[in-house]
């Protein structure tokens, strides 16, 4: 389990608690610019990569990413 302190995010005083195997998904789509092929490079389907992805997104209360087609192009 990975804290990341809130005021980096915006959210005043606020600890957020962040999962490292979600940042280790995001970190995978970053790389291979997709949700589909991040999935087959971590052994899990797409579906899985979009879910881990919207929860961190809802955890940290910001779009991290824009999907745009079959690539993302990360929002900061």
């Amino acid at each position: 389990m990975t804290v990341c302190h809130a005021a980096a995010v915006g959210v005043a005083d606020a600890p957020v608690k962040l999962d490292v195997e979600s940042l280790r998904v995001f970190r995978e789509v970053v790389a291979s610019d997709g949700f589909t092929a991040a999935g087959e490079r971590l052994g899990i389907t797409q579906s899985a990569v979009s879910h881990k992805i919207r929860r961190l997104e809802e955890r940290i209360g910001m779009e991290l990413m824009r999907r745009e087609g079959q690539s993302v192009i990360l929002t900061a």
